[in-house]
């Protein structure tokens, strides 16, 4: 329970550092282009394959810390970034048909749920 609670804290406190980061971005530039959300992204991929990298060969933390730092903070300020490092896990596990089928299934499966919600929202 204890990890739970140190896991939603984390996932507050990225979901604040993305909201504010992609309202900074979006907000110094009107090229219409999502800056602020990759920003997010990259800088979120970047930091998860550093921490989680450090955890397994170097640091030694606590299972809670982890947790609270990889799903709670990277995962409030960017589901891409665990996304993408699952992927990679597959891929170096050997797991390459599976890596592939989630990448794939990923993108066309969140591509679709976007246009079908869309589709299935009330008309303005």
């Amino acid at each position: 329970m204890t990890t739970l609670l140190w896991v939603m804290t984390g996932g507050a406190a990225g979901s604040g550092a993305r909201y504010l980061l992609t309202r900074l971005m979006n907000t110094t530039g009107d090229s219409g282009f999502p800056y602020g959300t990759l920003t997010v992204n990259v800088v979120g991929c970047l930091t998860i394959g550093f921490l989680a990298s450090a955890f397994q060969n170097t640091w030694n933390v606590s299972s809670t810390t982890q947790a609270t730092l990889l799903v709670g903070v990277l995962g409030g300020f960017t589901t891409f970034s665990s996304f993408s490092h699952e992927t990679i896990q597959m891929f170096q596990s050997g797991r390459y048909g599976a890596a592939l089928l989630y990448l794939l299934v990923s993108n066309a499966a969140g591509l679709a749920g976007i246009l079908i919600g869309m589709k299935l929202a009330p008309a303005g």
